[in-house]
Parts: C-alpha cells; structure tokens; sequence
C-alpha cells in the first residue's frame, strides 16, 4: 500500500490510478485493502497521506462498512472546491467571516489550531515560515474563550488570529483528522492547498 501510494503520486493519468485501485480491491477484497487504505492514506500521521488517493479507494467501495462516514468527510473543502464559510470573532470582539477576510487580504495561509494543543502552539514558527510572506489567519475551532486568550501572545504580530464562534464543528464545516492544520485559501475562497505538512 505505501508503495502504492507513492507511485499514485506521481502518476499523470487518474484514470490509471483508479483501474489500479479497482484491481487491488478486486484481488485483495474490500475487508483486506481498505483499512490498509484508510491507515496510509488518510491517518494524519502517515508519510504517505493522500485524500485524493483515499478517495478512489471510497468510491470504487461503497459497499465497504466505512465508506458512508468517511467519503462525505473526505469530500469536504476538497482542493479546487469552494471552502465553507464561517463566522469568527478576534480577541478585540470584532467579527468577520472567512470568506469576507479572504475578499479583504487576498490568498490566504489558514492555520487551524487548538489552543491546548502543545503541538499546535510548538509548531507557529514553522507554519510562519512556511507561509511565505501570505496573510495568516490563524483560527481556533473552539467556544471557549479563555484558552483562546491564554495563547494570543504565542503568535506573530503580523498573523490575524480568531477563534470560530461554534459553526466549523455544530456543522461540520471542516473535518480535522488532526490539528494543526493547514489550508490555502484564494480570495474567492477555492481551496489552493489542504493539509499541508508542517
């Protein structure tokens, strides 16, 4: 499977990618490969990740125990897709929404984090690196307000951070198999890049 993955990353031809997923699923069976696909390509800590590789495997088994609950996560805020829009407020009470900050800043680096999360907070001069000279906002999917404000001061003056007023998880916006993580946002809001690695 790892090496599957690798080689269906680099193939120019989806439709190939799909055969060749058909073809594991038929030699293997469903219960064999697919949480061998689930386990390398979409645990947030394998090298080898993949949503858009894990997503043929879904489609060509939809009779597979899992793929009910994970293709409608998969499919969300999918690369090229519109993001989901939400309302957020900043640690001065102003509030905004994503969409509306993207029309504002332009290409956006977002960084979904948790403000009890040592790794989130570990990982801030990474992400500030890696995000090339773009606006960071940075958005805590969380309603509770002090921790919010306990980890403003982590942050860089120049990142714009909010926390979501409720909407990413009472909806299910944006699905994070783990936190940090990280999009690219176009000022109309088409998702350039998901999950990027830090």
């Amino acid at each position: 499977m790892a090496n599957f993955a690798a080689i269906a990353a680099m193939a120019s031809e989806p439709d190939s990618v799909s055969l060749g997923v058909r073809q594991m699923i038929f030699k293997g069976g469903i219960d064999r490969v697919m949480p061998l696909a689930e386990r390398y390509l979409y645990d947030p800590n394998s090298p080898v990740r993949s949503e858009e590789t894990f997503l043929l495997f879904l489609e060509a088994a939809p009779q597979w125990e899992r793929t009910d609950l994970l293709l409608p996560q998969v499919l969300k805020n999918r690369v090229g897709s519109a993001a989901a829009d939400f309302p957020f407020i900043d640690s001065q009470g102003n509030r905004s929404s994503l969409h509306e900050f993207l029309k504002q800043h332009g290409e956006t680096f977002v960084y979904f984090f948790d403000s009890e999360c040592n790794v989130c907070k570990d990982l801030i001069p990474v992400a500030s690196e890696a995000s090339q000279g773009l606006p960071v906002l940075a958005v805590c999917p969380e309603a509770n307000a002090k921790d919010f404000n306990e980890v403003l001061t982590l942050f860089p003056k120049d990142w714009t951070v909010v926390r979501d007023l409720g909407e990413i998880d009472d909806n299910e916006l944006f699905i994070f198999p783990a936190l940090p993580s990280v999009y690219v946002l176009s000022p109309s809001a088409e998702v350039i890049a998901k999950d990027l690695p830090l």
